[in-house]
């Protein structure tokens, strides 16, 4: 029994540091969403580079001040051309802070998915675990 207690808390460890980690690299996109939430301006935005995975670079300009971004095509990452603009949405006390509805929606589906996958990954380690008592 105490090899078993020892082995669950060593396994639950592992899934709890995962999930924390996995968090962590979240929390930058999690604070993006909540500023924009509380004071998205509109603004346009320039394709400066295609990513991967359809991806584009962009720039925006607030009060002079040049800054970059990225997010999903606006179109078909085939049709898009260098120079192209579209719409942004940026915080003005944090300029810095940009996205657009595609981003955002990103943002809002991974923070829950990776919630149920650490709650079903502790299940597991609680089933693999599980002995009745005798």
């Amino acid at each position: 029994m105490l090899q078993t207690m020892s082995r669950l808390r060593r396994e639950l460890l592992v899934v709890l540091v995962i999930a924390a980690g996995l968090l962590a690299l979240s929390a930058r996109q999690v604070r993006s969403e909540l500023l924009l939430s509380r004071h998205a301006q509109e603004g346009r935005a320039t394709v400066v580079s295609k990513q991967s995975h359809a991806w584009v670079g962009y720039t925006y300009v607030v009060n002079g001040v040049t800054y970059e971004g990225s997010a999903p095509a606006p179109a078909a990452v085939d049709h898009v051309n260098l120079g192209d603009k579209f719409p942004i949405v940026f915080d003005p006390t944090h300029p810095d802070v940009s996205g657009t509805a595609e981003t955002r929606e990103v943002v809002l589906s991974t923070v829950p998915f990776l919630l149920l996958a650490t709650i079903v990954a502790v299940g597991i380690v609680f089933v693999r675990n599980y002995r009745p008592v005798t």
